[in-house]
């Protein structure tokens, strides 16, 4: 496998740390957790927009082709998207920020295991072990400790 693709993905979760920072100092800037979820996605939604247009090269026929016959659940990306950001936003303030993300890394990959184990979402499907089932429960244990400490 291509290291590069770890690095990458280390990378994002430092990216998401920061984001989370961003939009929770946003959120009490603005006093509302939507307007900061609002700006965080109108501005995502401008950069993507951008992007797409020089990858498609301004053809928004195709775009709005490439859509068509999509089963409906695939657009679902945006409401959990949306969902994410603005809580976290509200939670973040309440129990810090390593909590939260230790958290909310321990329910990603308590689903994951159920999705990979079942191979729903397309995912190749790939048992859940014991082993793995004991290092969320490790993860879970170090929330604790950084609550308590």
């Amino acid at each position: 496998m291509n290291f590069i693709y770890y690095i990458v993905a280390v990378l994002i979760g430092a990216a998401a740390a920061v984001q989370v920072g961003v939009n929770s100092s946003l959120k009490i800037s603005t006093g509302s957790p939507i307007l900061a979820s609002f700006a965080n996605f109108s501005v995502g939604w401008l950069a993507i927009f951008v992007l797409l247009m020089i990858q498609q090269k301004g053809q928004v026929g195709e775009i709005i082709q490439s859509y068509s016959g999509l089963e409906k659940w695939k657009f679902t990306g945006g409401l959990l998207g949306s969902f994410f950001v603005t809580s976290l936003v509200i939670v973040t303030p309440k129990i810090g920020m390593t909590s939260t993300l230790t958290l909310v890394i321990a329910g990603q990959l308590v689903l994951a295991l159920i999705l990979d184990h079942f191979g729903w979402l397309g995912m190749q499907q790939q048992p859940i072990s014991w082993m793995k089932i004991l290092g969320i429960g490790i993860m879970v244990l170090g929330v604790w400790i950084i609550q308590k400490f």
